[in-house]
């Protein structure tokens, strides 16, 4: 028989998101009643900017399994990994292996936060403001760690990228734009109740 923490036999006041004790039926944080409801200054739902958010997060993971169909799976069917990764290739080099599942296994992680994030964003979750800025962010320190190792293949290293950069301050400007959105904005506070 599982026993009860006392975390999961308390709850949160609906006013200052405190934990207090169940039975209580006021606040000894911010001194409300349970009864009372909590009074929303500015929008609520789903609307505003979050309509973008929204857009994006039902967007995303076709945009990133498109790249992983037209980049990477190539290379893994049309037998150019052969090639990188056997030392009596030209093109060999102890790095293409590494970057190539580094790459893959970003882009399913990406698609899979993008899932749940998308899931928490219609249930309206306070996991949801969190997670979003995490997956920019992280998807920001994927890129620029994906540019670094890229650089280390002597072959790559010689090529001028510019549509990787293109895409590390993109996710940057966006990092400029929605990590702020999600602390600051009266509407994310209100819909998702975070941060408080």
């Amino acid at each position: 028989m599982a026993t009860n923490t006392a975390d999961e036999l308390r709850e949160r006041c609906p006013h200052c998101l405190v934990r207090v004790d169940s039975p209580a039926e006021w606040c000894q944080h911010c001194g409300k009643t349970f009864d009372e409801q909590p009074e929303v200054e500015g929008p609520v739902g789903l609307g505003g900017w979050l309509i973008l958010v929204g857009m994006g997060l039902v967007l995303g993971p076709f945009f990133v399994l498109g790249q992983i169909a037209t980049d990477l799976l190539p290379v893994f069917r049309e037998g150019c990994w052969p090639i990188v990764t056997d030392p009596a290739s030209d093109a060999d080099h102890p790095m293409w292996g590494p970057l190539l599942l580094f790459e893959l296994i970003g882009n399913l992680v990406q698609v899979t936060a993008l899932l749940v994030a998308l899931v928490l964003f219609f249930q309206k979750s306070s996991y949801f403001p969190r997670l979003h800025i995490a997956i920019y962010l992280g998807v920001l320190a994927f890129l620029i760690l994906d540019y670094w190792l890229a650089g280390l293949i002597p072959a790559v290293a010689a090529e001028s990228d510019l549509e990787a950069w293109a895409l590390i301050w993109r996710q940057a400007v966006s990092c400029l734009i929605w990590v702020p959105y999600m602390l600051r904005s009266k509407r994310v506070r209100n819909t998702f109740g975070w941060p408080r």
